[in-house]
């Protein structure tokens, strides 16, 4: 039997640094979640850096970084299938389309 004060745990990609502690991160269950980043790792996590994540049970949206995964880490997460591979998501890009032109 699972105790209600346990939170559910997923793991994330960062899409967007917010400021404040704070960051936007996609979820490989596909939600977008705004999570608060503990003081320990505020000067090391980065827009593209895997997290695990601890969702609220009281808010959803919302989560707190519970680790950082290193490129050797993520690896080995992908192999394992526990990740997928975000390049075969849309939603989560690294060229994202600029909306505006520049003069010459």
């Amino acid at each position: 039997m699972r105790s209600s004060y346990l939170s559910q745990q997923e793991y994330g990609v960062v899409t967007k640094a917010l400021g404040n502690g704070r960051l936007e991160c996609y979820c490989f269950n596909g939600e977008t979640r705004i999570c608060h980043i503990p003081g320990s790792f505020r000067t090391w996590i980065e827009v593209g850096d895997y997290l695990l994540i601890s969702i609220r049970s009281f808010q959803e949206s919302k989560s707190d970084v519970v680790a950082k995964y290193s490129p050797q880490e993520v690896r080995y997460l992908k192999n394992l299938g526990e990740i997928p591979d975000i390049s075969d998501n849309a939603d989560v890009s690294e060229e994202q389309e600029i909306p505006f032109e520049f003069d010459d």
